[in-house]
Order: C-alpha cells, then structure tokens, then sequence
C-alpha cells in the first residue's frame, strides 16, 4: 500500500466527507477575504462589522481564519499542498498561524524565516511513511513552527542571562541641621519626588494639583518608550489584584530557569497528584521540596546539533549551553533502545529512551506529555512480555486503561517506533514516533544544524553586504574628495612650477 495520511483515505466515508467538507469551508473563507486595496482602504473594524452583518460569524471567529488565510500566504509551497490534497482544514492554519506570530518581530519581517518555515512544513506534511498514517497532532505542529523559530534566533531575541539587575535604589536624603531623615524614607517608603519645594503635592499659591486640569499623556512620546511589539519581555514578576478578590502572578524569566522551574512543578503535582498551580504553591510556601530532575536530549555524533527538552521542545543556544553545564550525568541513548530488565518496572534509562522516542502518548489524537505517562507494555509483563523498549510505548493514564480494557490493540514496529492501532471495526492506522530519539526524526537534527549553519552563512553575507552598501554610498564623497585633492595640485603646480618642493609644515604652536 501507498504512504498516505488518514484523513485522506477514499475508502473511508468519514475521510471523504472530511475532505468535502474542509474544500468547501476553506474556499468560503477565501471568498470573504478581503482584498489588499479594501485593507488599505477601509478601517479593520467597519470591515468585521460588514462581513459579520453578511456571515453571523463573529469578529473574533473572522479575525482568527482570516489571519490563518494571511499567514499562508506567505507559505507558498504550504498553499499549494493545502488546496491540491486538502490535508490540512482552517483549524490547522490558525494553529500554524497563532505559532508563527510568537517568532520575534525580526523574524517576522525576514523572508528568509518565512522560507525555512514553508520548507519545514511541506516536508512533514507531504510525505507520509505508512498507509493510514496518523496525521500530525496539532502539538506536533506547534513544535515544528517552535523548532523552526528557535534555530533560526539569534542571541539579541533572547532576555539576557544572568537577567539584567534592578536599579540600584536612590540614595538615602542627607540629614539636615535637626537630624530628620524623614519618617517616609527611613520605613522605605518611596513618595513622589518631584516637589522641590516641599509643600507636600500643592504648587507655589497652595492650590492642590491634583485637582487643577492636568496636560493629556503625549501618545507618540508613549508608544516610543514601550519595547517593540513581539520582542521578548525582560525577566520579571507582575502581580494584580482581580476583582473578584483572587491574586494574578505572572512570571517571565529566561528558558534556562523556566525549564528547571517547570520540571520542579511538574515533578511535585505528580507526586502529590495536585494540579501544577496547587504545586507551585505548596513549593513557594515551603509546604512541598523536590530535587529537581531534567532530561535533555541531544545527538553526539552531529556538531551543532540542537537539545531537546520533553516539555518545552527544543532549547536555545543559550539555555542549552547554560543547562548542560550543570548537568550531572549523561545517558546512553543507543545502549538504553535496547536494555532490559526482569522488573515489570523499567529502569531510568529504559524510560528516558521511551519519553525520548514517543514524545506524547502514543493514542490516537492525544498530545498529552510522554514525560507524565505511564510505561504500557504491548505484551503484558504476566505473560511475558519483557521490559524493553521493543515491547512497550508511553501512554496518558486514560489511555492505558483504555487498552487495557481491550478496547483497541496495536503492534509495535521495534525498529521504527511506529504504533499500528487495530480497531474492533475492522480499521486500522499508524502512528508515527516524533521523539527526538525515533529513527526517522533523526534526519530532522541534521536539518536542524545544517539550518542553524546557513543561519550563520546568511548573517555574514548579509552583514557583508551591508558593509559593501556603506562603502557604496560614501562612493561619492569620495569621487568629491579625490576632485578637490587634484584640484589643489593642479592648481599648486600651475603656481609654483611641478618641480618645487611643498611647503614644510608649520611649528607646532
């Protein structure tokens, strides 16, 4: 049988009437878009109100599809898939779409970015390895989109580490002829500065400002001082007050933090099977302790190749640096696809390979974390099954039970990783391992690299040709210069003769 995906399948009714049913609702989007002159002509929210009046859909409905169709238009080859086979339906696109729009604003404005990801894209999506396969999980995409993004940064799109230090606070007021520093600052407090005169907020005739008509903010001089749309915060904590009395924290930190703060939480809710806010809680309290394990995932046979983490995909260069330098120990991956062990339980290496290879349950449709999964042997270890990774996946504890209770079965491809699912309705479909570690995502390091290398290539020759333009543009400065230099010898000559000596040089005064 000929590689195909799912969804496609013309033998299956539900498959055909998918496809109908995608064409038809991507060509109704198409036929409501509008066009580049109504976009330059007329204001976003009268043109929503207009096609909301036409549609009942809502603004919020239009603008999602709508910025989906936009995006693809910038992924040309993805386009051409798209509306020859009908693979992928709007939902997909708004995925895809909502992915790309966190790359910075520097890659947005890049074609080169655009190019990569196109290419990324077409190449999972155009070439299934099996009949029935299993279309890509809408997680799987983001990670594609994530991947692509990450590789192609650069130091600048990333908040500094260390992260940059507070402000030094301003200098304690110097103690005057009584010795009062002032009660306000000697409790820490910080009150408004900006009154040289000391009159507690009122101007110089004792009328209270605060009450007096006050200018209106300047908005350009505002928007000038906020950071560019899309760039990356700068590590930070942000506490409000809701209104309906609960407490809001956020925290921005850099991805090497983030990820040992993640595992930590992640760690201690299943542990105490507690949701990971709970976690954090009972950690910033001091009510739960945990030692921190985090797995990291990366190819030593390829130079640049990137490091992979279970939970937040593929690092920086910056927070993969800065993590492998304080790991511990190091696991063979190739020893570890074929250890075993007499224990129903595997060992750590087992599991890790596991995690690695499957990435996410392994269920139909299911993107939960491998990380938090259960070990499912496919042969039960009572009946002999052994405990090794050519006989067991990582399933969500849902799912476990699920097979289990023999509600659908699958074979494992040992060499590949691919699951075969069997239903009992006589169907059947493959998916595929998406791990770093699985054999045929191994391609994809190399991609990875060889993209990170021409990453490289492509910032020296633009920065080249930047310095070329330069010189280029002081072209006539120069042509100006050199005129005037050999109108002053021409005219020195025609003076003094071409034979006498230039004048010596004044002494210094």
């Amino acid at each position: 049988m000929q590689p195909s995906w799912s969804v496609l399948n013309k033998a299956d009714p539900h498959a055909v009437a998918r496809t109908i049913n995608t064409a038809g609702n991507y060509r109704f989007w198409r036929a409501i878009q509008p066009t580049p002159e109504q976009l330059d002509t007329i204001d976003w929210t009268t043109l929503l109100a207009g096609l909301t009046r036409s549609t009942g859909i809502l603004p919020g409905n239009l603008t999602t599809n709508l910025d989906a169709l936009t995006t693809l238009d910038r992924l040309p080859r993805l386009r051409a898939l798209v509306e020859e086979t009908w693979v992928l339906d709007m939902f997909y696109l708004s995925v895809i779409d909502r992915a790309a729009t966190r790359a910075p604003v520097r890659l947005q404005d890049d074609p080169y970015f655009w190019e990569i990801l196109d290419e990324a894209l077409v190449e999972r999506l155009a070439t299934p390895r099996r009949a029935h396969q299993l279309l890509l999980k809408p997680d799987r995409i983001r990670q594609v989109v994530a991947t692509t993004i990450t590789t192609l940064q650069e130091a600048d799109d990333h908040p500094a580490w260390p992260p940059v230090p507070e402000p030094d606070p301003p200098p304690e007021p110097e103690e005057d002829s009584e010795g009062d520093a002032g009660e306000g600052d000697s409790e820490g407090n910080q009150g408004n500065n900006n009154d040289d005169d000391g009159d507690d907020g009122n101007n110089g005739d004792g009328e209270d400002t605060a009450a007096r008509p006050q200018p209106c903010l300047d908005p350009v001089e505002l928007m000038r001082s906020l950071p560019p749309l899309g760039d990356t915060p700068a590590p930070g904590v942000w506490i409000d007050t809701e209104d309906n009395g609960t407490t809001r924290f956020e925290l921005s930190v850099d991805q090497a933090t983030g990820t040992l703060i993640r595992d930590a939480v992640w760690q201690v809710a299943k542990a105490a099977g507690v949701s990971q806010a709970r976690a954090m809680v009972m950690l910033l309290l001091g009510q739960a302790t945990t030692s921190v394990t985090t797995h990291l995932y990366t190819a030593k046979d390829i130079t640049g190749a990137p490091v992979f983490h279970p939970l937040a995909g593929v690092l920086t260069e910056q927070a993969a640096q800065r993590l492998l330098a304080i790991s511990t120990k190091t696991t063979d991956m190739d020893a570890a696809a074929t250890a075993h062990t007499d224990s129903y339980t595997p060992t750590e290496a087992i599991r890790a390979y596991l995690v690695g290879r499957d990435w996410t349950c392994r269920w139909p449709g299911c993107g939960k974390p491998a990380l938090g999964g259960d070990n499912d042997h496919r042969i039960n270890h009572h009946e002999g099954g052994p405990t090794t990774p050519a006989n067991m996946v990582m399933l969500c504890r849902h799912h476990h039970n699920r097979k289990t209770d023999v509600q659908a079965h699958y074979l494992l491809d040992p060499v590949t990783g691919d699951v075969f699912w069997l239903f009992a309705d006589g169907t059947w479909a493959v998916d595929h391992a998406q791990g770093p570690l699985a054999p045929a995502e191994k391609r994809w390091v190399q991609t990875y690299a060889q993209r990170r290398q021409r990453r490289a290539e492509r910032a020296a020759a633009r920065a080249a040709a930047q310095e070329f333009e330069t010189y280029q543009e002081g072209a006539p400065a120069r042509a100006e210069a050199h005129a005037r230099l050999e109108e002053t010898i021409n005219r020195d000559e025609a003076d003094h003769g071409p034979d006498r000596a230039p004048p010596e040089d004044p002494p210094p005064q």
